[in-house]
């Protein structure tokens, strides 16, 4: 009796697990189903009738199933918004285009500045590639009128000051009246600012459109790095004075033209941080602030230049040679300290990011946030990195909470490293703060970030 009650349970149970593979086997199949059917599958994901996790890994929707499905930050109006205009864009031979789900979001969020209705859109044959296939709908929906090919960055970095300059051109108005442009461009500029390189930058565009509207070469602007681009967007008037006699002195090489422009950054333009007799740190007027390069000839610079590198080599020189436990001061690097102000709960939220420039800070910044930033000092001392720390002040703490430190590589400008105490990852809502503070400072995250 006792043998046929087992062989009974192990019946029911076998019949049981068999129902369970039939139905997750038919649950499969209609998710198949629906992968050939895009329309169908954006509307099952909204409604929740299929989790994302049910999706296979290559499934072009996860992406955009995550978005979905997650928490969303504005109105369900919005939500539904969203939701409609990813049906409106369904194209069966095309769902890669659902991979870029971040960028379709921003495109989403400018939809009162569309020029076309995305039911019409139809994409390029030829077009295989997400990225591709993403751009390809953004032309169509901004562009009334050809946007010359380097601003797709503004849609590779959703930088948006430059999403609003490519939909301001897609809408056939000049580049001179575009929001928030940091230089004055004339007639000619803006002109050259249009037929400018496809594989420039935007920054490098606008420099170009600058330089050859002078009168400049197209070897001017090869010859300024990346680094001596982003100085210039600020003090436009001092700059084009600079720039106007790069064009007008053609004998500068690019890397004494580029020092050039670091020494006249650092004397005129950039503050200096150091401790006075008490030990507290305090900010000091740049060297030389009245500092201007009209009346100026190739070798004064070029003196000027070769004084200033030999000060800088033997603070260098001086500070290696500084033990372990006395006070180690760096140069700052110019990049800017950064405040943000958000009000949350009816109080007021700053968020600060500092460049730490000794080893004190370094060591104090490593043991708040336990990891290993005070081994960075030889970087800082040679200028391969500067390590910048980031803090919250607020009513519900009793001095500032660290946050995040953030180490910059100042070879290419990339935001090589972001954590929190013990290393971990940090917030989201930090990472768009830090992105603001990047954007202003012209860095860029590192790929391997």
């Amino acid at each position: 009796m006792a043998n046929i009650r087992t062989t009974l349970r192990h019946y029911e149970a076998e019949q049981a697990a068999q129902e369970k593979r039939l139905r997750k086997e038919q649950r499969e199949a209609k998710i198949e189903k629906l992968h050939r059917k895009p329309s169908k599958m954006i509307e099952a994901l909204f409604r929740r009738k299929v989790p994302v996790k049910e999706l296979p890994q290559y499934s072009h929707f996860r992406e955009v199933g995550e978005v979905l499905q997650n928490k969303w930050h504005y109105t369900r109006g919005k939500r539904e918004g969203f939701s409609q205009f990813l049906k409106d864009i369904a194209r069966k031979d095309y769902t890669l285009v659902y991979e870029e789900a971040k960028t379709l979001r921003y495109v989403f969020h400018y939809a009162p500045q569309w020029a076309r209705d995305p039911k019409g859109w139809m994409p390029d044959e030829n077009t295989c590639d997400s990225e591709e296939l993403a751009l390809d709908l953004i032309h169509y929906l901004f562009a009334k009128f050809p946007v010359p090919k380097f601003m797709n960055q503004a849609w590779d970095e959703l930088n948006e000051r430059y999403i609003r300059w490519f939909i301001h051109l897609g809408s056939g108005l000049n580049i001179r009246t575009a929001p928030g442009l940091p230089i004055e461009l004339t007639k000619r500029m803006a002109h050259y600012f249009t037929i400018a390189p496809e594989d420039y930058t935007i920054q490098k565009a606008l420099r170009y459109a600058q330089i050859m509207g002078m009168g400049g070469t197209e070897q001017l602007v090869d010859d300024l790095d990346v680094t001596s681009v982003a100085r210039m967007l600020e003090h436009k008037d001092f700059w084009s004075t600079v720039l106007q006699f790069f064009t007008e002195n053609k004998g500068f090489e690019a890397e004494d033209m580029n020092k050039v422009v670091e020494y006249i950054y650092h004397q005129k333009f950039l503050p200096r941080r150091t401790r006075n007799r008490e030990g507290k740190w305090e900010m000091l007027p740049p060297p030389k602030p009245q500092l201007r390069i009209k009346g100026r000839t190739m070798d004064s610079l070029n003196k000027s230049v070769e004084k200033w590198q030999e000060e800088l080599d033997r603070e260098r020189e001086l500070l290696n040679k500084l033990g372990e436990d006395e006070f180690i001061q760096w140069r700052a690097v110019p990049i800017r300290d950064f405040k943000h102000v958000t009000q949350r709960g009816g109080r007021l939220e700053t968020y600060s990011i500092t460049q730490l420039v000794s080893n004190f800070e370094l060591k104090e910044e490593g043991k708040a946030m336990n990891h290993c930033v005070a081994t960075y000092v030889e970087e800082c001392i040679e200028g391969d990195s500067s390590i910048f720390m980031m803090t919250l002040k607020s009513r519900q703490y009793h001095k500032p909470k660290r946050l995040v430190t953030i180490e910059v590589g100042m070879t290419d400008h990339l935001v090589l490293q972001v954590k929190a105490k013990n290393n971990e990852p940090p917030s989201q809502e930090i990472l768009d703060i830090i992105g603001i503070w990047m954007d202003a400072e012209q860095l860029t995250l590192d790929d391997d970030y």
